[in-house]
C-alpha cells in the first residue's frame, strides 16, 4: 500500500483588501497547507444573510482564487462548487 501525507486546506471567504490577501496566501503557504479553498457564493447583507449569522461575503471567487494561484507557487486554490447550479455553461 502506498503512503499518501496527510494533508491540511484552509478556507476563507472575505478579505479587508487585495494586501490582506495576499498576506492570508502567504501565511496559509509558509504554514505548509496544501490548499486554499474559498467559499464561493456572493452574500451581502440582507434577509438571507441575517438569518445564517454567518459574516459578508463579498469576494467574487474567480478574481480572487486567480489572485491567490498568482501569489503561490505549492498551494491549490479552488472553490467548492463555483455557484455550478447558479451559472450558466457560457459563464464556465
Amino acid at each position: 500500500m502506498s503512503h499518501k501525507p496527510f494533508r491540511f486546506s484552509l478556507q476563507s471567504f472575505n478579505t479587508d483588501s487585495p494586501q490582506s490577501w495576499r498576506n492570508l496566501i502567504a501565511k496559509t503557504e509558509d504554514l505548509g497547507y496544501s490548499s486554499f479553498f474559498l467559499a464561493d457564493h456572493f452574500l451581502s447583507t440582507g434577509p438571507a444573510l441575517d438569518s445564517t449569522g454567518h459574516p459578508p461575503q463579498m469576494l467574487g471567487a474567480t478574481p480572487a482564487i486567480a489572485m491567490a494561484l498568482e501569489q503561490t507557487s505549492t498551494l491549490r486554490a479552488v472553490s467548492y462548487t463555483h455557484l455550478r447550479a447558479h451559472e450558466t455553461d457560457s459563464y464556465l
